[in-house]
């Protein structure tokens, strides 16, 4: 699984660009017809006072291409921050789910409580009658991988898992 791309108030460079241009030329053009009307001083004044507004645009779009030779660290930031915020989402539910099993579902205020108890006092009896048959080693040397293809298949199904972590394998027993 890749990272999640965020694109969230991302404006492209060129569309941000081609905006403040217009914005200029419309600018331009407005003070072209305005200044017909006016006295030298105030023709001056409104040259002057455009000129300030438009060096402010241009300075901050300037600034803007600056930080965006690193708008690939910051993507890749904020894409990482987003898979983090996802699997904070993600521990949250499973906090949440066992929170509710404790409260919930707790035997010892279940109507079940005697069978529970029952089986259990059942089972470590037969367990000290019955001994239990000690493992060969192909399958000791199996387990990890068997326990292995569990995880793995239950992670697949239920969690957002990265690509390399998908990838990743328990090593062999010796």
């Amino acid at each position: 699984m890749e990272l999640p791309v965020v694109l969230n108030g991302q404006v492209p460079l060129g569309e941000l660009l081609s905006r403040v241009m217009q914005a200029i030329y419309a600018g331009l053009s407005e003070l072209a017809e305005t200044l017909l009307n006016m006295s030298d001083t105030a023709r001056k004044q409104a040259i002057a006072d455009w000129i300030v507004k438009t060096k402010k645009q241009v300075m901050k779009l300037c600034a803007v291409m600056k930080w965006a030779r690193n708008a690939e660290t910051v993507q890749r930031c904020m894409n990482i921050t987003a898979f983090l915020m996802d699997q904070n989402h993600q521990f949250e539910n499973v906090i949440g789910g066992l929170t509710y099993a404790r409260e919930n579902l707790d035997p010892t205020r279940s109507h079940y409580a005697p069978i529970y108890i029952q089986v259990g006092s059942w089972c470590s009896v037969q367990r000290s009658i019955i001994p239990i048959p000690p493992m060969i080693d192909t399958k000791v040397i199996r387990t990890p991988s068997d326990m292995e293809e569990i995880m793995r298949y239950h992670l697949r199904m239920t969690e957002t898992i990265h690509v390399k972590m998908s990838q990743h394998q328990i090593g062999t027993v010796t």
